[in-house]
């Protein structure tokens, strides 16, 4: 078992992802840029939220990022009960917005775990292919056809029987067809991808054009390069993404490059990574990098600050750890990773020690930091909840069995009206305080001095009380100094 250690800010993604799935799919659907189906992210989002949390670290955010995210999940899904009415409506209205914060940042990990799983799907179906036992075009069928026929052939049906495929039989004709014409009409061509000689290019391109039938070799190739193709364009998807974040796998080549397309892999031990992070830190100041088990993604980040050095361990099952004491950070990664280890959960050196597959990446030269979090301020939320008080025709209880029911609000001079009801009397007041319970509270409080005055009041966000007309005279009072001074 790994070393109990206390996370900074306790996430755990299985959780957020049954709660978004069973009790608010319809959230996220319209969120998601390559399926609706919001159950596809059931499976975890490791990697893609893991990727989200270096992005905004790298914009000095990480570990409000995981905030963020953790305290509204804890806001939407609290089974707190409302005491009265009013807290209902201040309970349901921070809900809407922490609701609008969670599927802001949540829904970035799921469209980068998406685009994650899509990519590794088709280059697994790149690999099948060799595997494909299949035969010339003997029937001298339309090259095209006998191609489809083919990919149509690669266990497609298997895999688009599994509910938490991303692929799409429809879809993928149709990327076929644009992969073929680009492929006859290009001077350029995807068969380069995977290493074929120029001279069985053109051979290829020649039988295409000319409709000559194709090779058993033939349909391999273009098979292949087509997947590949197509995992390309998602990598390059994904690498923009982190591009845009001031992310790079290495400064050193230019950013379309095969090198910052792909993520960098390199097995290490945690010794290793030790190493790494402590001579990045000296080097550059900062370390970045995701790394992953065979079946899990987590995230490391270390950065100089001042004199200080902080320390960032992201695992997306239990929460963020953040120290500056490198031991507490060090015992407990080389404790995760042999538990790791002892489940078989990673590959090993031949000294059994555990491995972890680490994608480092750096921070682009010359970036500015362009990423946000989403926020509201109080004022918001406190307009939100007045407006949805007076739309709803809401008597709230005071004292005494007397209530208050607001009429108005205005959100530019913050001047809520309002009626108090009570034993056949009303009195109308107006309110400068933006807090709402704290202008109920006060009107509950002077509600003995409110019943002694005679027309409209008005109470300060001090919870002083002004008879409406004598705020009236004495605004006429100055008005008219200063006109005729």
């Amino acid at each position: 078992m790994p070393t109990p250690t206390k996370y900074s800010i306790p996430l755990e993604q299985d959780t957020i992802l049954s709660y978004i799935v069973n009790t608010i799919p319809n959230r996220f659907e319209n969120r998601l840029v390559k399926t609706s189906n919001v159950s596809l992210a059931e499976i975890g989002i490791c990697q893609g939220i893991s990727n989200s949390f270096l992005m905004y670290e790298n914009n000095n955010l990480g570990t409000h990022y995981i905030r963020a995210i953790s305290d509204s999940f804890n806001s939407i899904s609290s089974n707190e009960l409302p005491k009265n009415t009013l807290e209902k409506y201040i309970l349901n209205s921070k809900k809407k917005f922490d609701l609008t914060i969670l599927e802001t940042l949540f829904s970035i990990g799921i469209n980068n775990q998406i685009d994650y799983e899509y990519a590794l799907e088709l280059n697994n179906l790149s690999k099948q292919v060799n595997r494909l036992e299949i035969s010339d075009n003997l029937n001298k069928e339309s090259n095209i056809n006998y191609l489809k026929k083919l990919l149509k052939s690669i266990n497609f049906e298997e895999i688009l029987n599994n509910k938490f495929t991303f692929l799409k039989e429809k879809e993928n004709n149709k990327h076929f067809d644009f992969f073929m014409k680009d492929l006859m009409n290009s001077k350029d061509s995807s068969l380069e991808s995977i290493n074929i000689p120029i001279k069985k290019i053109d051979q290829i391109k020649v039988k295409l054009r000319n409709e000559i039938p194709l090779t058993k070799n033939n349909a391999m190739y273009i098979l292949k390069a087509y997947f590949h193709h197509e995992s390309a364009k998602i990598n390059a998807i994904i690498s923009d993404r982190k591009i845009r974040a001031g992310l790079i796998n290495d400064n050193t080549y230019t950013l379309g490059h095969k090198i910052n397309t792909h993520d960098k892999h390199a097995l290490k031990t945690h010794s290793e990574i030790k190493q790494d992070i402590e001579e990045s830190l000296l080097n550059k100041g900062y370390y970045y990098s995701s790394v992953a088990t065979k079946t899990h993604a987590m995230a490391i980040s270390a950065k100089i600050n001042g004199n200080e050095k902080i320390y960032k361990f992201f695992q997306p099952t239990y929460g963020l750890l953040e120290t500056k004491d490198k031991h507490v950070f060090y015992n407990h990664l080389f404790s995760i990773i042999d538990d790791y280890n002892i489940k078989g959960k990673v590959l090993q050196t031949t000294a059994k020690q555990g491995l972890l597959d680490v994608s480092s990446i750096e921070r682009k030269i010359d970036y500015k930091n362009t990423l946000k979090l989403p926020e509201f301020k109080d004022i918001d939320i406190q307009n939100h909840i007045k407006s949805e008080l007076i739309r709803d025709n809401v008597k709230i209880d005071l004292n005494n069995e007397y209530k208050l029911k607001l009429k108005s609000h205005d959100p530019i001079t913050n001047i809520t009206k309002a009626t108090i009801y009570g034993h056949y009397k009303k009195w109308n007041i107006s309110s400068n305080e933006s807090d709402i319970k704290k202008m109920v509270d006060s009107i509950a409080e002077k509600l003995p001095l409110i019943k002694n005055k005679k027309g409209s009041v008005y109470i300060n966000n001090n919870g002083d009380i002004y008879s409406q007309k004598l705020k009236l005279s004495l605004k006429n009072v100055l008005k008219n100094t200063f006109k005729f001074s």
